[in-house]
C-alpha cells in the first residue's frame, strides 16, 4: 500500500467523516450534474438565439459528455496527484469560467467550447467526490455515505432543470448560465470548508500518471466499470424512449410521461438510500444485487408490454427506478474494496466515469432506432440484456458482503 502524508490542515474545514462533510461533498456533486440537463429545456430558445438547427444545439448539449468520454482517467490520476479536495476547488473555479463563457456567448462555437470546458468541471468534480468520501469514511459509515453520493445524478439533474425551467419560455436564456454560476462562486468560496484528507506524495503519482493503462487493467475497477456501463445502457435508454413509448402505448401526452418519469425518480433515491442502509448492515453485495437484477428485469418487461394497463406500467415504473437507485448504491459502494491502493482511488473514478460516458454516447440513438422500427420486443431485450451483463461483471471478489475488517472499522 502506498504511503501517505496528511495535507497542511487549517481550522477551517468541516470535521472529516462527519455526516456534515460527506453532505458537503454530495453537493458538490450535486451541483456538478446539473450542468447536464441545465440547457435540455432550452434547446429552441438556443436555436432562435443562435439561428441554429436542433442537431447543433443538441450536439452543443451533448460535448459535456466528451471530455468525460476523452480524458476522464487521466483526470483521475490527476486527481490522485493533486489531492480531491483541491481538485473539487479547482473543478468549481473552471465551472464559474465555463458559465461565464456560456454567459457572453455570440455564437454556438463559444457555446460548445463552454460546455467542453464544463465538461471538464464535471470530470474534476465527479471523480473527485468519491475519492474524497472514500477518505474521509470507513465501515458502514463509507457505505451508507457512497451510496447517499450515488444518488447525485438524479437530484442534479432535477436541478439543472429547475435552474433553466424560469428562462425556458423568454429569449432570457443567459440567465441560466448566470445562476449556475453564481451556485458555483459559493461552492468556491466554501471550499475551505472541505476536510482535509490524505494524499499520495508527488513522486508516487507522477510514477503512476507514467503507468496509467494500469489500473485499465486492473480485473476489480474494470469490472466494476463494465457493471456500471451495462446498467447505464439500460436505465439511460429507458429514460431516452419512455416518455415516447409511454405516450403512443397509452395515450398520454408525452410532457404528462415526461412528468411522470422526473417523479418516478423519488424512487431511485429512495432505492439508493435503502440499498446503502442494508449494505450497511452487511447485507451480501451479491445478494442483493442479484434481487435488484430481477426486479429490474420483471419491471422492465412489464414496463413495455403494451398489454399492461396504464395504473400496472406507473406502478413497474416505480419499481424499476427504485431497481436502479440500490443498483447503483452497490456499484458505488464497491469502488473502494476493489481498488488495492489508495493511490489509484480517482484513476478508478475517472475509469468509470469515462466508460459511462461511452455508454452515454451511444445509447440513447440505439435506443431511439429500436423504438422507431415498432416491436416493444426490442426494446426489451436490451434492457434484459443490460441487468444481466451488469451482474455478471460484478467484481467476483466483492459479491459476497461488506467485509469483517471493513465493519469493524466504522464502530
Amino acid at each position: 500500500m502506498a504511503h501517505i502524508v496528511p495535507e497542511t490542515a487549517d481550522g477551517g474545514s468541516v470535521e472529516a467523516g462527519s455526516w456534515g462533510s460527506i453532505g458537503l461533498v454530495c453537493m458538490y456533486a450535486i451541483v456538478a450534474a446539473a450542468s447536464i440537463t441545465k440547457l435540455m429545456p432550452l434547446t429552441s430558445v438556443l436555436g432562435h438565439a443562435f439561428n441554429a438547427g436542433p442537431r447543433s444545439i443538441g450536439f452543443a448539449i451533448s460535448l459535456i459528455s466528451v471530455s468525460s468520454l476523452v480524458a476522464a482517467t487521466i483526470g483521475g490520476v490527476i486527481i490522485d496527484r493533486v489531492g480531491a479536495r483541491t481538485a473539487i476547488i479547482s473543478a468549481s473555479i473552471v465551472a464559474v469560467i465555463s458559465n461565464i463563457i456560456g454567459f457572453f456567448a455570440t455564437s454556438v462555437f463559444m457555446l460548445d467550447v463552454a460546455r467542453l470546458i464544463e465538461g471538464v468541471e464535471f470530470i474534476g468534480i465527479n471523480a473527485a467526490a468519491p475519492v474524497l468520501l472514500m477518505t474521509i469514511t470507513s465501515g458502514p459509515r463509507r457505505m451508507k455515505a457512497m451510496s447517499l453520493y450515488s444518488t447525485y445524478l438524479p437530484i442534479g439533474g432535477a436541478l439543472g432543470l429547475l435552474l433553466a425551467a424560469p428562462f425556458a419560455g423568454s429569449g432570457h436564456w443567459r440567465g441560466v448560465f448566470a445562476l449556475h454560476g453564481a451556485i458555483f462562486v459559493v461552492a468556491t468560496c466554501f471550499g475551505g470548508l472541505l476536510p482535509k484528507t490524505p494524499r499520495v506524495p508527488p513522486t508516487k503519482a507522477i510514477s503512476r500518471t507514467a503507468k496509467l493503462p494500469a489500473i485499465c487493467w486492473q480485473a476489480g475497477p474494470l469490472r466494476l466499470s463494465l457493471a456500471f456501463l451495462w446498467i447505464t445502457v439500460a436505465g439511460l435508454g429507458t429514460s431516452t424512449v419512455l416518455p415516447r413509448y409511454l405516450a403512443q402505448t397509452h395515450h398520454v401526452s408525452i410532457a404528462a410521461a415526461s412528468t411522470i418519469l422526473a417523479v418516478a425518480n423519488l424512487a431511485w433515491i429512495v432505492g439508493s438510500i435503502v440499498g446503502g442502509l442494508l449494505l450497511a448492515r452487511n447485507v451480501g453485495t451479491s445478494l442483493l444485487y442479484l434481487i435488484m437484477t430481477a426486479v429490474g428485469m420483471v419491471s422492465g418487461f412489464l414496463l413495455y408490454a403494451p398489454w399492461a394497463r396504464f395504473p400496472v406500467a406507473l406502478a413497474v415504473l416505480s419499481a424499476w427506478v427504485f431497481a436502479q437507485g440500490a443498483a447503483l448504491a452497490v456499484i458505488t459502494s464497491l469502488l473502494p474494496q476493489v481498488v488495492r491502493d489508495p493511490g489509484q482511488r480517482g484513476a478508478a473514478s475517472g475509469l468509470m466515469l469515462q466508460v459511462m460516458a461511452v455508454g452515454a454516447l451511444f445509447t440513447p440513438p440505439v435506443f431511439l432506432t429500436i423504438l422507431a422500427k415498432g416491436n416493444w420486443l426490442y426494446l426489451v431485450l436490451p434492457v434484459l440484456a443490460g441487468w444481466a451483463l451488469s451482474f455478471v461483471f460484478l467484481p467476483a471478489g466483492a459479491r459476497t458482503s461488506v467485509s469483517s475488517s471493513a465493519v469493524a472499522a466504522g464502530k
